[in-house]
């Protein structure tokens, strides 16, 4: 502890009794629980702004479009599919990406929004397990001054357990929070290669495919979108495992809070 913090503790030890009991230390509580509060609402929406369901989407419209896999596209494998069709075909999978690009750029902004929020949650936390530190040691220096059988000392004990275990709240908030945050800057730049990066060039891609088929070359149309295509992909399916394993930092992050709201009594 710093001077000041010591001046707190001696100058708390000197009137804990001079009010009553049951308010030692409640600031410091009520200001935790609010933020235990507000952690409980964000770790249960597990999929932020829905940016693993857009990144999904996406994922089905790549292989929907996909000449590769789907060799079916072309007349010489499926008769009556027309360099027409496909043209149209990839025209509204461009539309598409442009609104999915859109879609991951508001989940972005969500996830940006949302990493200031826990960094002023973080400050918030951290103050109060100061405090209630400073709490906790001015009331064990008091306790050492009564006699164990007191009935004072007994309901002393009893708030230092109380105040203890919001202590313990604040101490594990802390690294929830953090963790919670890391992933949300890894998905924000996968996201941000995504919108800035991989989904033009798999549009220009399909640009260049368009080109190939109003040239009546439909053999070489999927080799114009076979690269890029992979390469989002790839970066999608990234995307993904970062989100996932954000859903289950938020699934034990939930777990955590309800087991010490439960034992605290909340």
């Amino acid at each position: 502890m710093n001077e000041n913090e010591e001046r707190k503790v001696e100058k708390m030890a000197d009137s804990i009794f001079r009010k009553d009991l049951s308010e030692f230390g409640v600031p410091a509580q009520s200001g935790l629980l609010k933020i235990s509060a507000q952690m409980m609402e964000y770790v249960k929406e597990k999929d932020r702004g829905q940016t693993g369901l857009v990144l999904k989407e996406i994922m089905d419209k790549l292989d929907e479009a996909d000449p590769l896999k789907r060799s079916g596209f072309f007349s010489r494998f499926l008769p009556g599919k027309t360099p027409q069709e496909l043209l149209s075909r990839y025209r509204k999978m461009s539309v598409q990406l442009d609104r999915a690009a859109l879609r991951l750029a508001g989940s972005k902004d969500l996830l940006l929004a949302d990493i200031e929020m826990l960094d002023d949650l973080y400050e918030q936390n951290e103050a109060f397990h100061r405090e209630l530190n400073i709490c906790i040691e001015a009331g064990e220096r008091k306790l050492r001054e009564l006699h164990p059988e007191e009935e004072a000392a007994e309901s002393l004990d009893r708030r230092l357990y109380d105040l203890k275990i919001s202590r313990e709240i604040a101490r594990q908030t802390a690294p929830q929070i953090k963790l919670i945050q890391h992933t949300n800057r890894l998905l924000i730049g996968k996201i941000q290669s995504s919108v800035l990066t991989a989904i033009p060039l798999w549009r220009n891609r399909i640009s260049m495919a368009s080109d190939v088929l109003r040239q009546q070359n439909a053999e070489d149309a999927p080799k114009a979108l076979s690269d890029e295509k992979e390469a989002l992909q790839r970066n999608l399916e990234e995307s993904l495992l970062i989100q996932k394993e954000g859903f289950m930092q938020r699934e034990d992050a939930e777990r955590k809070l309800a087991s010490l709201q439960i034992k605290k009594g909340v």
